[in-house]
């Protein structure tokens, strides 16, 4: 990220997966100093706004369940 001079970051999940990307944004802008944000995967589709995609990286986030059977 510090190669490609990220300075803002998207983060797209959907339910307990968006929830990291609330925890993660506001600590890359406390120590990263990066702005960031985070999308319902639905959500994104109808958003419009332009980025920078040269300094802008895009996380896709899926928290699955690890369930043990005996």
């Amino acid at each position: 990220m510090v190669t490609r001079e990220i300075d803002h970051v998207v983060q797209i999940g959907m339910g307990t997966s968006q929830f990291i990307g609330q925890v993660v944004a506001p600590a890359l802008w406390k120590y990263a100093g990066m702005s960031a944000e985070d999308f319902d995967s639905v959500e994104l589709l109808n958003y419009d706004q332009p980025y920078d995609i040269e300094h802008t990286a895009f996380f896709f986030i899926q928290e699955a369940e690890a369930r043990l059977t005996q």
